[in-house]
């Protein structure tokens, strides 16, 4: 078992145990703060599973994105060989 962080309510880590998977795609928007952590944060949009794939802030996209992956903010996308 490993530890990973997902964003509960868009500020506060929660240390949720299970098998740390990163996505090689995040996505980050700030209206998600408070969607519950597994929920779908937009509604059959490319963001599946909040906590997961989707973080409402960027430190949250960040550290939940594999190597070398990238994490669209709003109209921009963050790409980053260590994100």
């Amino acid at each position: 078992m490993a530890a990973i962080h997902a964003q509960t309510d868009g500020r506060t880590p929660a240390k949720i145990t299970g098998s740390a998977r990163h996505s090689r795609v995040v996505y980050v928007d700030d209206t998600w703060v408070g969607t519950p952590l597994n929920g779908d944060p937009d509604a059959g949009g490319p963001a599946t599973n909040f906590g997961c794939d989707s973080f409402a802030t960027i430190q949250g996209g960040v550290d939940g994105v594999a190597t070398g992956g990238t994490v669209p903010v709003g109209r921009r996308h963050l790409t980053s060989p260590r994100c």
